[in-house]
């Protein structure tokens, strides 16, 4: 009687799991993480290693990886603790500009330390999770790893991605210096006003 599909992930099943990582992790730096999510899985947990593209760019390294929940999460969270420092501790508890700045340079400097040391073990998790579900829609490893080579991160979207950053670099900053034209125009307008009527004035005086 012929054995029924693998519907569940194994890890004793070293060469599969193998696969399926490479397969969900896509082509973009499957190098450095296949060896270490190899590692987790030997350790049977997940530990802290540095990831330099999660710490300095943790919100387009979270969307490329398609980390939807913990990019909406890391966002919120820097955008309350921000309005919590200018807002709530300068008006409720009146703390000083010096101490208001020094918050904010430690919540800066933990935005990119926790991302930096816990991204690889979170992406491990997810990933996991995706292998998973992969089996459990698929008959076999290896549609399971078609199925996971579908939704994988590319290149093609890693380039997409960094032309939508620079288009929206490129649009802040045309926003920026019209805003600083507008705001230069009205004063140099006032100003000009301001000259004629003292020009008139004096006219009048003399």
């Amino acid at each position: 009687m012929p054995t029924p599909p693998t519907t569940a992930l194994d890890s004793t099943d070293e060469h599969s799991t193998t696969a399926l990582f490479r397969a969900a992790i896509g082509e973009v730096n499957s190098a450095y993480y296949l060896p270490m999510f190899e590692r987790f899985e030997a350790a049977d947990r997940a530990g802290l290693s540095w990831n330099g593209p999660a710490a300095l760019y943790t919100l387009n390294w979270l969307a490329f990886r398609q980390l939807w929940h913990a990019a909406l999460l890391y966002a919120g969270t820097l955008v309350a603790l921000v309005l919590g420092i200018f807002g709530i501790g300068r008006l409720v508890f009146g703390l000083p500009e010096t101490t208001q700045w020094a918050l904010l340079g430690g919540l800066v400097l933990l935005s990119v330390l926790v991302p930096g040391l816990g991204a690889n073990a979170l992406l491990y998790r997810a990933t996991r999770k995706r292998m998973e579900a992969a089996l459990q829609a698929t008959q076999t490893v290896a549609e399971a790893c078609a199925w996971l080579n579908r939704k994988a991160p590319t290149r093609k979207s890693l380039i997409i991605q960094m032309v939508c950053n620079v288009l929206a670099i490129g649009l802040l900053a045309y926003g920026w210096m019209q805003f600083e034209g507008w705001s230069a125009a009205p004063a140099a307008a006032l100003q000009a006003t301001t000259d004629a009527r003292n020009v008139a004035v004096g006219r009048t005086t003399e």
